[in-house]
């Protein structure tokens, strides 16, 4: 007997599963002031079936619904921290975008998801977050830093 599972319920042990493995996912790819720092820094892993095998592709940002990802942009970084605010340790998923510009300042962040004393102590919190900038083929820009809290 073969057990179906709905689309939802396959979407929902990814994430689960994605979850999980990214927990404790910590590197130091980046050097400020000389001195190797930890950051937060998105990616996208590519599958691409081609013939009888699978290609998998690691591109350093976070690609939605693109074509052909671009391997000569890196999205911008924020240093870690273990900061999380006790505010939003019951408030659920909360995704975040903060702009930020290519000196790596901050701006416009926008939140969505948890309490409104979540989402100011979250503000509060990215704003004053040290960021590195993106890079487009090796040329600091301006570009949105994606973050979801759970």
């Amino acid at each position: 007997m073969s057990v179906l599972r709905s689309k939802e319920d396959t979407v929902s042990k990814f994430q689960e599963s994605v979850k999980s493995a990214s927990t404790f996912l910590r590197l130091s790819p980046a050097i400020v002031d000389s001195e190797a720092r930890e950051v937060w820094f998105s990616f996208s892993v590519v599958f691409e079936a081609v013939a009888d095998t699978v290609e998998v592709s690691v591109y350093p940002y976070l690609s939605v619904n693109e074509e052909k990802p671009n391997a000569e942009f890196s999205s911008p970084q924020r240093v870690l921290d273990e900061y999380f605010p006790s505010a939003c340790r019951a408030e659920g998923v909360i995704w975040t975008s903060t702009l930020i510009s290519d000196k790596g300042l901050p701006s416009n962040p926008e939140i969505s998801g948890g309490g409104a004393r979540c989402q100011q102590y979250l503000e509060e919190h990215l704003l004053n977050s040290e960021y590195l900038p993106a890079m487009l083929e090796g040329v600091f820009v301006e570009a949105s830093y994606l973050e979801i809290w759970y």
